[in-house]
């Protein structure tokens, strides 16, 4: 059965899901459409081709410049329509996960081991689409919940995750810089290396 500290990050873990879909909700409706339909105007005005002198030439390229015209004028629209389904639908399906995510109820998964890690392999941010932003701030948040303000403080979530990084690059920047017989490491996900260093560092919640 899940303690009350684990109800409380798997709250907090469905509202970042939710303000993660409101924002991109936001973005949706900030973008508007993202290309402008062409103007008679300004594909006609005298400075928009540079016309060659040559009769021969000038003919090639006004029949080009009539054939781009009328792809563009007869292409538009239905770019112009797809575009629109396409941020309908988007629209519609981010509405309806703020909507599921609301209302229904949530599995709690308890895990018999109670470590952070093994808190958020079972009910954490893990799929792709969330970026590290939303991870580390939600990472934050869980352990103000389970070992207090005062350790989340001291730990410093993000320092600790730029430094994780930086170790990464420092690594294998004599690789990239093409030093000879320099070896290239491959690494995990940062945010793995931090949520696992953290995990036996911290002891087990209660």
């Amino acid at each position: 059965m899940a303690i009350d500290k684990e109800q409380k990050c798997m709250q907090l873990c469905v509202q970042a899901k939710i303000e993660s879909a409101k924002s991109l909700l936001d973005e949706l409706h900030a973008d508007g459409v993202p290309f402008d339909y062409p103007s008679l105007g300004d594909l006609f005005r005298k400075d928009s081709v540079e016309w060659n002198d040559k009769l021969g030439e000038r003919t090639v390229q006004i029949f080009i410049f009539c054939m781009i015209f009328t792809v563009l004028v007869f292409c538009s629209p239905f770019a112009l329509l797809l575009y629109t389904y396409k941020w309908i639908n988007t629209y519609c399906r981010l509405k309806l996960e703020i909507l599921s995510l609301r209302k229904e109820d949530h599995i709690i998964y308890s895990p018999e081991v109670k470590t952070i890690e093994n808190l958020w392999r079972c009910n954490g941010l893990l799929e792709s689409k969330y970026s590290n932003d939303e991870k580390l701030s939600l990472l934050n948040e869980w352990i103000k919940v389970l070992y207090g303000y005062e350790v989340a403080n001291q730990i410093d979530i993000e320092g600790r995750y730029n430094k994780i990084i930086s170790s990464h690059v420092k690594l294998n920047t004599p690789y990239y810089q093409g030093v000879k017989g320099a070896p290239h490491f491959y690494f995990g996900s940062p945010f793995d290396s931090l949520i696992s260093s953290l995990s036996k560092e911290l002891s087990s919640y209660e």
